[in-house]
């Protein structure tokens, strides 16, 4: 299977994710070392692997090996029911206006990429808030890049350069962010295994 896994299309979020940001030094690189596909982000699902991938102008477009061995959620491809990908990673540089509510993201780490049912991007399929277990803690962290010019302007002209004016503890900031994640994955596979 061949689509689009992320473009730089706004989702229903109000997230945005540059193109350049999977050309970014570290974007796929662990990522390409074990290119799993999963089905509906659960780790313990997974149904194949990427087999190419490459970045235009619109966004990350890979091609997919499903196995053999996905049972239902292979019979879902190939009926046409499941036909959209979702991309599970940790941000690592962006831009947030509060007045916009827009959330451009300049640069991430991918972990892997899903077939999904529902995407949060109808061109695509991505979403920041998935990460976090509560609006109220997704907010927070978009605030952390607030900024005071207006994203959607500059979305508009069409410029992937957007400067951060306060700057960021990376290194920081990427432990919190995993650690939020990790709370995330820990949680869904603990409500997955009471049931």
């Amino acid at each position: 299977i061949t689509g689009y896994a992320s473009t730089s299309d706004k989702d229903r979020s109000d997230d945005v994710i540059l193109a350049k940001a999977w050309k970014e030094a570290g974007a796929m690189d662990n990522y390409l070392k074990n290119p799993v596909i999963l089905a509906y982000h659960n780790m313990e699902k997974p149904i194949g692997k990427t087999v190419d991938h490459k970045v235009d102008k619109k966004g990350l477009k890979i091609t997919a090996k499903i196995s053999k061995t996905a049972g239902d959620v292979l019979t879902l491809i190939k009926e046409g029911v499941l036909s959209t990908f979702s991309v599970g990673f940790m941000v690592k540089d962006a831009d947030y206006d509060k007045k916009t509510g827009i959330f451009v993201i300049k640069e991430v780490e991918l972990y892997e990429v899903s077939v999904v049912s529902i995407p949060a991007n109808a061109a695509a399929t991505f979403s920041v808030s998935k990460s976090f277990s509560s609006d109220e803690e997704f907010t927070e962290f978009k605030n952390k890049f607030e900024k005071s010019e207006n994203i959607k302007e500059t979305l508009m002209e069409k410029k992937d350069e957007v400067k951060q004016e306060a700057p960021v503890d990376l290194a920081k900031f990427a432990t919190e962010v995993a650690a939020m994640v990790k709370s995330s994955l820990d949680a869904e596979k603990k409500a997955a295994a009471d049931r």
